[in-house]
Parts: C-alpha cells; sequence; structure tokens
C-alpha cells in the first residue's frame, strides 16, 4: 500500500474521525481528505510523523517504506497521544500549539472515536491523589457523574482540575488538598462552570 491508502486504513483502523486528526495536524478537514485521496502528495515530513503517532505506527510505515511485519508486537498496541500543560477557554480543550509532545499509552486504557489527551499537572491542589508533574488521561466530555475528578474552565478562564460535586442548583469545584479552600456556585452562578473533560487515569512520573 503506498501512502494514500495507508492514511485511511490507519484512521479508520483506530475509528477516528477527519475533524479529529485534522485538530491534531493543525490542518483542515479537507486537508486531511485529500492527503487520503491522493491530491495532495507533498505531505510535510512533520505532519506524516504526527499523524503517525496519533495512529500508533512509523512515518516509515505510514510511507509503505516498511512492512508491519517488521515490527516487533507486544501483547498490548500503543497509541500516541498528545500532552498538554493547559486547557484552553476557547474553542475545544487546547489548541494545537499547546500540544508538548505526544506519550504512548496503551490501546486498552482508551476508547477509540473519542477525543482524549494527556494533561500535565502543575501545582498540589490535588495532591495526594494528583501530584505536581503527573499526566491525568483526560477524555473530552461535556458532563459528569458527581464526586468525579474532572476538568472544568471557570468564566472562560483556563481549565482546572478537580472533584466535581453538584445538585440541581449547585455545584461545587473542590480540591483533594485541604489547604484550597472549595468554590460554590448556586443558582445562575452555575452557568459559570463548564466540563470539558472526565480524569480517567493517573500517570505518575518517577
Amino acid at each position: 500500500m503506498g501512502l494514500k491508502e495507508n492514511l485511511k486504513k490507519y484512521r479508520e483502523a483506530r475509528g477516528l474521525t477527519l475533524e479529529y486528526v485534522a485538530g491534531h495536524v493543525g490542518v483542515s478537514r479537507q486537508t486531511v481528505q485529500k492527503y487520503e485521496s491522493g491530491v495532495v502528495t507533498n505531505i510535510p515530513s512533520d505532519k506524516i510523523e504526527i499523524m503517525a503517532n496519533i495512529y500508533g505506527t512509523t512515518p516509515s510505515i505510514l510511507m509503505g517504506w516498511e512492512n508491519e511485519s517488521n515490527i516487533q508486537k507486544t501483547d498490548d498496541t500503543i497509541v500516541m497521544l498528545p500532552v498538554i500543560g493547559r486547557v484552553s477557554a476557547g474553542n475545544g480543550c487546547y489548541a494545537v500549539e499547546d500540544i508538548e509532545r505526544y506519550e504512548p499509552v496503551p490501546s486498552s486504557a482508551i476508547s477509540y472515536g473519542e477525543n482524549q489527551f494527556l494533561l500535565r499537572i502543575s501545582g498540589d491542589s490535588m495532591y495526594p491523589i494528583i501530584s505536581d508533574g503527573d499526566l491525568v488521561l483526560i477524555r473530552e466530555q461535556s458532563s459528569v457523574d458527581s464526586g468525579s475528578i474532572a476538568v472544568a474552565i471557570v468564566d472562560n478562564e483556563d481549565g482546572v482540575i478537580k472533584y466535581v460535586d453538584y445538585d440541581k442548583e449547585w455545584i461545587d469545584l473542590r480540591s483533594a488538598n485541604h489547604n484550597y479552600p472549595t468554590r460554590h456556585f448556586q443558582g445562575e452562578d452555575v452557568l459559570r462552570v463548564r466540563i470539558v473533560g472526565l480524569a480517567r487515569q493517573i500517570s505518575r512520573k518517577l
């Protein structure tokens, strides 16, 4: 298979949408379609590398220069997820320029077809559950169960990761570290809070 066939094959095998890939690569949905149809053949090498990371493969395999049979496989495949240091308050959870690097994650830890990323934690407000420097796997979603650890945006500022407790007329953003007071929102102030993702897994760097 050539590059265009491999791009479509690996994207569909991961269950990823054109929009998802476009957002991570930093191009439009139409451009990704042109990559896959062969309309655009001179794809920049950095774009190919990003797509290979997203698809859990290598640039040489995408290009058709190397066979998967030549790659040593493990029991669990690896997916490369973007690592960010902040959740933006704009459209979506983060911008492409916010990506610091990509990190390998076992495919068993994620759900295909859903937007997921790794958030690098700064600070100790969630200590001892989450420590400064930890990576937290976040699944993008606009609601969570009460008591969940989630990323929330308040007043269109950058996101914070907290316990989210709520009832019909109030919502609390609660830190695990008792040195940080709970932020309580009642009545109309609840609308100041927007949930953007659920914490699914914590990776502690030793």
